[in-house]
């Protein structure tokens, strides 16, 4: 989940040297040693376990301010974009952006625009529980292709620009396999 594997992204952290997430910086220190300009936009909210390493960056953007995984509401990872655009359009020659996004958190069709569903049936109920295994994988695939949306979306606004655009996933989401769903548990991979 999120909270744990952040810091194992953001740091040299390992399961050999899991004190890595502790003691160290994140590589953003790095970039603003050789002139980056820094930013953190996001589309969640900061948890205890990597908020030191927003801290580093110059300018922190929370673009859903307070919404809440469990609030089932339309939480879009475009309205990241125009946060993204501004910050890119700063004078700073050198820039380093962290977009945080929201992704394919449960539950998946609040973080998909309604013209985006494609895979269909698409899940009916917020409680996974009552919807088929079917469902689940059409919606939580609807999240992957709102993902290429999106990083598409962040292509296109440094395309005619020296820029490296790397997507990294922070975790994976269970459907059903061995009987376990969504994120945040102990189960062994399959």
């Amino acid at each position: 989940h999120t909270s744990a594997s952040l810091p194992y992204i953001l740091t040299r952290a390992d399961s050999i040297h899991e004190e890595y997430q502790y003691s160290e910086t994140s590589f953003i220190p790095i970039f603003k040693n050789e002139g980056y300009q820094t930013s953190w936009i996001s589309n969640q909210d900061m948890g205890d376990s990597f908020a030191h390493f927003l801290a580093e960056c110059d300018t922190s953007i929370f673009a859903n301010a307070g919404k809440s995984v469990y609030v089932f509401a339309k939480w879009l990872d475009e309205e990241l974009l125009p946060h993204f655009r501004k910050s890119e359009s700063s004078s700073a020659s050198r820039k380093l952006h962290v977009l945080h996004t929201i992704g394919s958190h449960w539950y998946f069709d609040n973080h998909i625009p309604d013209d985006k569903y494609y895979f269909q049936p698409h899940t009916s109920n917020r409680l996974v529980t009552n919807n088929t295994i079917e469902q689940l994988t059409n919606s939580y695939d609807n999240t992957i292709r709102y993902m290429d949306f999106f990083v598409d979306s962040v292509i296109s606004i440094v395309e005619d620009k020296n820029a490296l655009v790397i997507y990294q996933s922070d975790h994976g989401e269970a459907l059903g396999e061995e009987g376990e769903y969504l994120h945040a548990n102990d189960a062994e991979p399959v």
